[in-house]
């Protein structure tokens, strides 16, 4: 499932609740899309494009 800026508060909730549920295993997030979102049970992240600013870093995750 994709998750980013463009996708309208209803889109984003599914995505949100399919994942939730594991009908799918992936959530790909931009880094804007991503902020403030609270999963649980989470077995891995994976940052694609670090930040050079370590404090930036520790937010994403």
């Amino acid at each position: 499932m994709a998750l980013h800026g463009d996708l309208g508060l209803s889109a984003r909730d599914q995505v949100l609740v399919q994942f939730a549920n594991k009908s799918s295993s992936i959530l790909i997030a931009t880094d804007n899309a991503a902020r403030g979102l609270d999963i649980k049970d989470l077995t891995a992240v994976i940052n694609f494009e670090l930040s050079p600013d370590p404090e930036v870093y520790i937010h994403r995750i």
